[in-house]
């Protein structure tokens, strides 16, 4: 269960980095409102902040808390699918489903030592138009 913890930070500095002007980048603040399998460092009404960003046929990913799902490629049929309601993103490790109305998103991972479901409630921010933070 700790390597998943371990490889997902990692890969967070490698966004930090990025200087891409996102078609969407808006800030989420989030509440864990339920986990499973349970963690000893996540408890239910946890709060973390994330990040949905989109950029149109090249990069999509929420992160929220440390754990990202992501995708660079352009293959939305089989990656993302934005939709008018939710936007769906898979990736190698895991899938999340964010709820553009509700702000409710669902999370879950999957490695051979473990399948962990995350799902936050979130605040979405506005559009960052000038994409300042990252």
């Amino acid at each position: 269960m700790k390597k998943l913890l371990l490889l997902v930070p990692l890969a967070i500095n490698a966004y930090a980095s990025d200087t891409v002007n996102y078609d969407i980048k808006k800030r989420l603040f989030c509440e864990l409102t339920s986990i499973s399998p349970k963690m000893s460092d996540f408890g239910r009404g946890d709060i973390r902040d994330g990040w949905l960003r989109v950029k149109e046929g090249f990069f999509y990913s929420i992160e929220i808390g440390g754990w990202v799902v992501s995708t660079y490629d352009g293959n939305h049929s089989t990656n993302v699918q934005d939709l008018k309601q939710s936007i769906f993103i898979k990736d190698y490790v895991g899938f999340a489903k964010l709820n553009k109305d509700t702000g409710v998103v669902k999370m879950n991972f999957s490695t051979p030592e473990m399948n962990q479901n995350f799902k936050w409630a979130c605040v979405i921010g506005p559009n960052d138009t000038h994409n300042r933070e990252m």
